[in-house]
């Protein structure tokens, strides 16, 4: 019978905490300007160099790559 009422009691503190948490998480995330956020990345994204060392993706037409290297059978 323990278990059962800690169980109880652990879903009973759970659903208090969760809507003063929910808010406060929201508050926080009503500061946040998500567009300022994403044009900073963009431009961040711009500077960057492409000099990696790696290939460039593949070119895709919807899901399928496209053989750029014509094969004759």
């Amino acid at each position: 019978m323990p278990i059962i009422l800690s169980r109880v009691r652990r879903y009973q503190l759970v659903t208090l905490a969760e809507e003063p948490l929910r808010q406060k998480i929201q508050d926080r995330l009503d500061q946040v300007d998500v567009e300022e956020l994403v044009l900073k990345q963009i431009d961040a994204m711009e500077k960057r160099e492409p000099d990696d060392g790696q290939a460039p993706p593949p070119v895709t037409e919807g899901n399928q790559v496209v053989d750029e290297i014509g094969y004759d059978d």
